[in-house]
């Protein structure tokens, strides 16, 4: 048996600031879009390109941050004690040079990662729940390899579009005016953007949308309506229906203590102990 306790987590869709620091807790890390320079300790400089998921320990010094000065998006939750330990020993989580691996299906880690977030914002009505589905990230992320993505120019541009929907989902172009504006069909432009995200257009736009909203709810006070409407919601109730559909929680349940900033802080918020679970990591 053992104790797990969570402690900051959120999303940074415009993500440049600079990790050049010892953390003091454990933190799985997914980068959904943009390049990394990668460090742990005086180990080699590595570029990860996102999609990729990475995980950090306690006591040691990292160095990472956007490549030429870009920006990236990330979302983050840290935690520690003494389960989180018994994981590290069993090699649910990886030592500092094995610690990334490329996500070949971003979109459907991206929605777990979501429904994480909806069950720590349920405090500690959703830890033992939360700590299950963080066991699962960790060790899909184990069982992850490089999955070669498609190379071509057609494949570069719509990553350039996937990346300004993320930033600006309310102000993306529609399926006909991208594919227009980047000179190819709209079967190609769908198709591409299905083999690289593994879902359509219109579904990226939407998770794209709750995203943000999402980013929104954690970072300021604005009414859930106004946020839904700034999301491309036309209608609070619909909007609310799609989140919790995503999420698992209402927004304003969401929206719930935001804490501070895992990249402003570099520290864990007041531990938030929770009961015993079971510790095995057996496959």
């Amino acid at each position: 048996m053992g104790d797990l306790r969570f402690g900051i987590w959120g999303r940074s869709p415009n993500c440049a600031v600079v990790i050049n620091t010892e953390l003091p807790f454990y933190a799985l890390n997914f980068a959904y879009t943009g390049e990394l320079s990668y460090r742990a300790g005086n180990g080699p400089r590595v570029t990860l390109r996102a999609p990729v998921a990475f995980i950090t320990r306690p006591g040691r010094h990292y160095r990472y941050h956007a490549v030429s000065g870009d920006r990236w998006d990330q979302s983050y939750v840290t935690f520690e004690g003494d389960l989180a330990d018994v994981w590290a020993r069993h090699g649910l989580i990886p030592s500092d040079t094995d610690s990334w691996r490329h996500v070949p299906d971003p979109i459907r880690f991206r929605g777990k990662v979501d429904r994480l977030f909806g069950l720590l914002a349920l405090n500690e009505r959703g830890w033992d729940d939360a700590t299950v589905l963080l066991r699962e990230l960790l060790l899909e992320t184990r069982r992850m390899h490089e999955v070669p993505q498609p190379a071509t120019e057609v494949a570069e541009a719509v990553r350039r579009w996937a990346q300004s929907v993320e930033h600006s989902p309310e102000g993306a172009l529609r399926v006909s005016e991208a594919a227009r504006a980047l000179s190819v069909s709209e079967s190609t432009f769908r198709r591409t953007v299905r083999a690289l995200f593994g879902i359509a257009p219109s579904e990226f736009l939407l998770r794209a949308r709750l995203a943000n909203a999402a980013v929104a709810l954690r970072s300021t006070s604005d009414a859930v309506g106004a946020i839904a409407t700034r999301a491309g919601f036309y209608d609070a109730a619909h909007f609310a229906r799609t989140f919790r559909g995503t999420f698992g929680v209402s927004p304003s349940a969401y929206r719930g203590d935001s804490g501070d900033d895992l990249l402003r802080s570099g520290r864990t918020s007041a531990p938030r102990k929770r009961r015993s679970v079971e510790n095995g990591v057996r496959e």
